[in-house]
């Protein structure tokens, strides 16, 4: 048996929701405030776009292969909500021209504001065929600090194939934790202490959670361990759920 103590309680939420949609068609060479003006709006030209209590303001950095970039803003909350990118610069055929891919801040995960936002974003927008590009979810607890080293230790990690990495690097500084897989595949898993840096990476919001959830005490911050799944593409695809009937559906927001 492992020499720490069965974990009963997790603090568990989403950290990261990207994804793509298709925005209705305005039309060009005009300033008509349909949704489809974010896709027609002249290159270069700064923009502010406002459908119900979103309020989209066109930024000319961070463009990520995109035309224009737009910082989401709403009515009851004082900093961007949400990256929306338009204009994809590489079009298939003709095809996805009016493709939008969004960000959803990481604190609004933590507080559980993050998809009914987003939902509202996508309805206010108009947009359809909204798809998952990169789904991560996280699980924090003081007990999961006692794993990696014990899975190293103890040699579990030949026994399993895929790729595994004992030290990792986040925002440049060597951490002690355990990759499952590899950053750019579909699925990779994630394990590592957290606590110390929430401070220097301004993130105590995840502590407050963690506190709220009845995992741990804001003192305890410094032993907080996180385990992150990330999924990506065609594994995301794969996923279905189970609706009211008892039938399995393909996975949509």
């Amino acid at each position: 048996m492992p020499p720490f103590k069965q974990l009963t309680r997790l603090s568990l939420t989403d950290d990261r929701l990207d994804g793509t949609a298709l925005l209705p068609i305005g039309r060009p060479g005009t300033n008509d405030p349909n949704p489809g003006h974010l896709f027609h709006a002249i290159e270069g030209r700064d923009v502010v776009v406002v459908v119900g209590d979103y309020h989209l303001r066109s930024v000319r950095h961070n463009l990520r292969g995109y035309g224009r970039r737009y910082e989401v803003h709403h009515a009851k909350h004082s900093d961007p909500i949400a990256t929306v990118w338009t204009y994809p610069k590489a079009i298939t055929a003709g095809r996805d021209e009016n493709k939008i891919r969004w960000h959803l801040t990481n604190h609004l995960h933590y507080t559980g504001e993050a998809l009914p936002l987003l939902i509202g974003l996508i309805d206010e927008l108009g947009a359809t065929d909204e798809r998952l590009t990169h789904w991560e979810i996280q699980a924090t607890a003081p007990g999961l600090r006692f794993i990696p080293s014990y899975i190293v230790d103890n040699g579990l990690t030949k026994r399993h194939g895929g790729r595994i990495t004992h030290e990792l690097k986040t925002k440049g500084q060597l951490i002690k934790g355990l990759r499952v897989g590899g950053s750019t595949s579909n699925r990779y898993a994630t394990l590592y202490r957290n606590g110390e840096q929430l401070d220097r990476r301004n993130r105590q919001y995840i502590a407050r959670r963690v506190e709220a959830d009845g995992v741990a005490t804001l003192e305890q911050q410094n032993q907080l361990a996180r385990l992150e799944w990330n999924l990506k593409g065609k594994e995301i695809s794969r996923l279905t759920c189970v609706d009211a009937d008892g039938k399995a559906q393909p996975f949509t927001l």
